[in-house]
């Protein structure tokens, strides 16, 4: 179970990762944030730029389910 947690949480970086480099490269600094913060972050940046929608919405997508079970391993 360890094993698979560690995967998990190692996979669900990338998304994170992949999220701020698109920022950093549109010139959005989103700061220091965990996995769930950042999302918020991520957020907020598409309510004021909604036309990033298509490019962000599936990185959160694939971010929250790695999450999700990421969090069932931990029960």
């Amino acid at each position: 179970m360890l094993a698979a947690r560690t995967k998990l949480v190692n996979l669900r970086r990338d998304p994170d990762n992949q999220m701020r480099g698109l920022c950093k490269g549109l010139g959005i600094v989103l700061g220091k944030a965990g996995s769930t913060n950042l999302a918020r972050k991520v957020n907020a940046v598409l309510v004021e730029a909604p036309d990033l929608q298509d490019i962000f919405a599936p990185l959160l997508l694939a971010q929250s389910c790695l999450t999700a079970q990421i969090e069932k391993l931990d029960r």
